[in-house]
């Protein structure tokens, strides 16, 4: 009876010692340089917490294996080469940022650690730095310089990838020379390094981009049409005068429809000019008769029409002057004037008829050009904005805190078992308890299939030595080598096979002796009879431990 309540105790102790804990956390003082003060967790992950300041941005965390604590353990598989670097540190550390909540602290999982092996930890701390306001400010106001000249300039020739690459580096190199020998970062992105693309900063400077080769393309065709209105206008300028002058003079007889066009407004789709006539516009064609410079002026930017008068524009195209007078003189190359010679109705200002394909493509892409000045306007609007976001800037500082000399935990390679066996040679049926003495540390909380190759078999192989009991009378002439009673339990030894944390199998011996009760020979012998065995197994130190904090929940 005592042995089943023996075996019924290691079975449901087995059930509570194998439950799954919680992840165990690590807490470290970051503060305190040097050794670790408690033995780390080993085959399990874990968590590594600690305090952080709030002025920490990211705490990143590596290790290696001391390779001196590793040339006599066989469990020990060293990470892959192509995962550490030079120095056996692992290429990808882990890491953690600040997220919502408490910022006060870190958490960072640990994926496992080799058993009795020692470790160097290195965490290297991200801190903010703030920035000087003064110096910022002044490096504000030189970046909006710089960015308000690159954009006017590239007006006159295009906006290519390759220059905004150019103006990132500039701008760049301004920051840099204001912060010298500083970690900077963007405050948007606490992962990075310091970089921005301004290409990526605003919608306009993608726009921008987009619209600056029909900027140029424009700009190209109306310069090339603005010419040829020149040289045919210059030409005729005297001509034009006569014409005009006739007009004003009323000593040409026009018909009644040339006299109506003459005193209705013209061109109401120009905000500026929808009140001007076409004898408004033929009264300015007059003064630029006199002064032909005027219309060369108006079509290069130089001046523009205000009240019925030139003035400075500037250095850029007045889009409204410039429609207003191509369609004055559109208008009039069609033929809408007419006075009467020797009862024949005959057109005046024909002579424009060989500027109608320029007026049309000057009024063309002078839209073009105002379309595309509208959009690249857009981004000299948006500059602060852009600025606002280039110069939300950090300064970054780094800090290496080595723990060295971490140490797993250290476990007791021996465990408890307690099983049934059947014994082939007496062809009984036995049980047993004894210790298991493993070829590696083991933590019976892990799962076996974490473990791959020699790993696995240092994990489950083991040496087994204990003692069993007959269920029932004992063979005939065997005594156990413990005692010669009947009752006397017998020893057995096996090698066992662990198949997941708590089951193993055993195959071994129980040594005994024999004896013939020959009336010659009355010596005993000593034979061995095989036997398999399956039991439950335990590390009963851990267990305990587990029990009893499990108790004082």
């Amino acid at each position: 009876m005592r042995t089943f309540f023996l075996l019924a105790l290691v079975f449901l102790s087995a059930a509570v010692f194998s439950q799954r804990s919680k992840i165990e956390t690590i807490v470290i003082g970051l503060d305190q340089k040097g050794h670790a003060e408690t033995e780390w967790p080993f085959d399990l992950s874990f968590y590594i917490s600690g305090a952080v300041g709030e002025d920490v941005m990211a705490v990143v965390y590596n290790y290696r294996i001391q390779n001196e604590m590793t040339r006599k353990k066989k469990w020990v598989s060293f990470p892959d080469p192509g995962l550490t670097d030079s120095t056996g540190y692992l290429k990808k550390p882990r890491g953690w940022k600040p997220g919502v909540g408490d910022n006060s602290k870190f958490v960072m999982l640990c994926d496992g650690l080799h058993p009795n092996v020692k470790y160097d930890f290195q965490f290297v701390l991200t801190r903010k730095v703030k920035l000087d306001d003064k110096l910022v400010e002044e490096m504000r106001k030189k970046l909006a310089d710089h960015l308000k000249g690159f954009f006017k300039s590239k007006l006159e020739t295009e906006i290519t990838s390759e220059n905004l690459k150019s103006e990132n580096t500039a701008l760049r190199g301004i920051i840099m020379s204001y912060f010298p020998g500083k970690d900077l970062r963007m405050k948007a992105d606490t992962t990075k390094k310091f970089d921005f693309n301004i290409f990526d900063l605003s919608p306009a400077v993608r726009i921008a981009q987009a619209q600056s080769p029909n900027f140029i393309n424009a700009t190209t065709t109306y310069q090339k049409e603005t010419k040829k209105v020149i040289a045919v206008f210059t030409g005729i300028t005297s001509q034009l005068f006569a014409d005009i002058d006739l007009i004003q003079k009323d000593r040409i007889k026009l018909n009644g429809y040339s006299k109506e066009v003459l005193k209705v407004p013209f061109n109401p789709g120009l905000d500026e000019f929808k009140a001007y006539t076409l004898l408004d516009g033929i009264k300015l064609l007059r003064q630029i008769s006199l002064r032909p410079s005027i219309m060369e002026d108006i079509l290069t930017g130089k001046l523009k029409i205000i009240n019925n008068s030139f003035t400075e524009s500037g250095g850029e195209y007045h889009t409204e002057s410039i429609l207003f007078l191509s369609s004055v003189l559109s208008e009039l190359s069609s033929g809408v004037i007419r006075d009467t010679v020797e009862g024949v109705e005959v057109p005046r200002f024909s002579y424009f008829k060989s500027m109608q394909e320029s007026f049309e493509k000057m009024s063309s892409n002078i839209r073009k050009i105002a379309d595309a000045r509208s959009e690249l306007s857009q981004v000299q609007s948006l500059l602060p904005d852009i600025l606002s976001k280039i110069v939300q800037l950090e300064g970054v500082e780094t800090e290496v805190l080595p723990v060295v000399d971490v140490v797993s935990d250290k476990t007791p390679y021996i465990s408890a078992e307690a099983g049934i066996a059947y014994v082939q040679t007496f062809q009984s049926v036995a049980h047993y308890r004894g210790a298991n003495i493993y070829f590696a540390p083991i933590e019976k909380r892990a799962p076996l299939k974490n473990f791959k190759g020699i790993n696995r078999v240092w994990k489950s192989l083991s040496f087994q030595i204990g003692v069993a009991n007959f269920f029932g009378d004992r063979a005939v002439n065997t005594y156990s080598l413990l005692g010669k009673s009947a009752k006397t339990a017998d020893l057995n030894l096996a090698l066992g096979w662990r198949l997941n944390r708590i089951i193993k199998i055993n195959a071994g011996i129980i040594p005994y002796k024999t004896n013939n009760f020959n009336s010659i020979n009355d010596k005993t012998k000593t034979r061995a009879a095989g036997y398999v065995s399956i039991g439950i197994d335990v590390n009963l130190l851990k267990a305990f431990g587990d029990v009893a904090t499990l108790l004082s929940l």
